[in-house]
């Protein structure tokens, strides 16, 4: 839902006006303050997706880019809307040509995805993305036993995702 669709009075910054910042999510506040959301998300679904995965206390260190890193795509977002964005990352950031036209499924715990090939030349291709909340990274595993870990790491005063291949 998009932050235009909710109604006027039950938005963050009219809320903040109205009822003053005591009466206000840290998600309510930080929306106020970050404006905008990403693709797909409202600025509200943002920032309680920012506090989760980093943790309130260490928000103040990130910078407006490293927002929008929290996941490389929105992990409730694919199969769906996302789904596009996580495969074109597949293609483009770590090379996995045939990740063009796959078809993605999540297991039923919504730890992992698992991404397979639709071409009949690519039959056996496959890999699963499985997100580990606690430490802050995922691990991609394909068919050819290509491993790679996506580390979402605190260096230097900011957030950095590392893609390292094992």
């Amino acid at each position: 839902m998009k932050i235009k669709d909710i109604p006027k009075e039950n938005r963050p910054r009219e809320r903040l006006k109205r009822y003053g910042a005591s009466a206000l999510s840290d998600a309510d506040l930080l929306a106020v303050i970050l404006q905008t959301g990403a693709r797909g998300e409202n600025v509200v679904d943002m920032c309680n997706r920012l506090i989760s995965f980093y943790g309130l206390e260490n928000l103040s260190d990130l910078s407006d880019g490293e927002f929008q890193k929290v996941y490389l795509f929105i992990w409730d977002d694919v199969p769906g809307k996302d789904s596009e964005k996580f495969l074109k990352y597949l293609q483009n950031n770590l090379g996995i040509d045939w990740a063009k036209n796959a078809e993605i499924s999540k297991s039923e715990d919504k730890k992992t995805i698992v991404v397979k090939s639709k071409e009949k030349s690519d039959k056996e291709k496959s890999a699963t993305f499985k997100l580990d909340k606690v430490k802050k990274k995922a691990i991609l595993e394909t068919h050819d036993d290509k491993n790679y870990e996506c580390i979402f790491k605190k260096e230097n005063g900011k957030i950095n995702i590392r893609v390292v291949a094992k």
